[in-house]
């Protein structure tokens, strides 16, 4: 079964909150640069769908109750053909319908300015592009966010960790214009089972390599959260290494908990590599349900994948 993907344009919901007060012209505006920003997104990638936690149109004025949908249609359609058009974006809404769109787990969470960044985190998470509404309070193509999560430590208890995340965001046609490349790269791969991830490794995560031993273990997992959070670890590894500034720092920054083994474990680690040597792969990284490991050799350009499994 191959891949099916699709490319999302994920709605910040924290631009969506219309202040009381707020002028019409200043609406107006908004839906305009919105429309504007959404047709040069399009034009680079005709397949892109909105995704938001709501409808669109049902986004409320705090004073009066109206809809954006009511007010597109109002004083003779001020801002019908935008609203029209935005809707032809179809937007998936609530997040659980938009196709394969891997939702953050409930022992995660990423803030904004202290805030609860529920599409943010999303665009994150999925690697999308994140999309604001009002563009004078969403000023920046980059947006900063805090990540929190909770893991478990090496005795067995959950701590909460956390980092500091981007994520590229458009609110305006420059905006898109800067992340050209980004949204023509934009996919979102379904993983069905292990064997579409083996079958589609090499697009899937490039700076990664795998043992032909792997190929087994993968096959394995039919699907299930334990699939999840495999996938999700080695896209995890795969972007530290890519994002690696070898110039700097001796390793890549993890995204999650890489730890090597220690003592005698080491021996539990050994694997005939790529080239036929034996090395010893005891990085590794973990996931759950149950003590999960993926364990792997850092090299200068890539990391060998050597087990994907239970704890050795």
């Amino acid at each position: 079964m191959r891949d099916r993907r699709e490319p999302l344009a994920i709605l910040n919901e924290l631009s969506t909150a219309l202040r009381s007060g707020i002028e019409e012209e200043e609406v107006i505006a908004a839906i305009s640069t919105f429309a504007s920003m959404m047709r040069a997104v399009a034009a680079v990638r005709r397949d892109i769908q909105l995704a938001s936690t709501a409808p669109f149109g049902e986004i409320l004025f705090p004073h009066n109750q109206q809809t954006l949908a009511g007010f597109a249609f109002a004083k003779g359609g001020r801002t019908r053909d935008e609203w029209r058009y935005i809707q032809s974006r179809r937007n998936h809404a609530p997040f659980a319908v938009a196709p394969a769109l891997e939702r953050v787990c409930d022992a995660e969470e990423f803030l904004c300015a202290e805030k609860r960044a529920v599409g943010l985190g999303l665009a994150v998470a999925n690697r999308q592009l994140a999309v604001s509404l009002f563009d004078r309070d969403w000023p920046d193509p980059v947006v900063g966010l805090e990540r929190f999560w909770l893991e478990e430590s090496g005795d067995g208890e959950l701590v909460e960790r956390t980092e500091a995340v981007k994520v590229k965001h458009a609110s305006t046609d420059a905006h898109v214009a800067a992340h050209r490349q980004f949204i023509l790269d934009l996919a979102l791969p379904v993983v069905f089972t292990g064997l579409d991830i083996w079958n589609d490794r090499r697009s899937l995560y490039p700076c990664l390599r795998f043992l032909p031993r792997v190929e087994a273990q993968l096959r394995g997992y039919a699907s299930g959260e334990a699939l999840r959070q495999i996938a999700r670890r080695l896209r995890e590894l795969n972007d530290s290494i890519d994002q690696w500034d070898r110039s700097t720092s001796p390793s890549p920054r993890w995204r999650s908990k890489v730890t090597p083994e220690g003592g005698e474990r080491k021996l539990l680690c050994m694997f005939m590599d790529l080239d036929g040597e034996e090395r010893c792969f005891d990085l590794h990284a973990r996931f759950t349900p149950g003590p999960g490991r993926i364990h792997f050799r850092l090299d200068r350009q890539w990391a060998a994948i050597a087990h994907v499994g239970r704890k050795l």
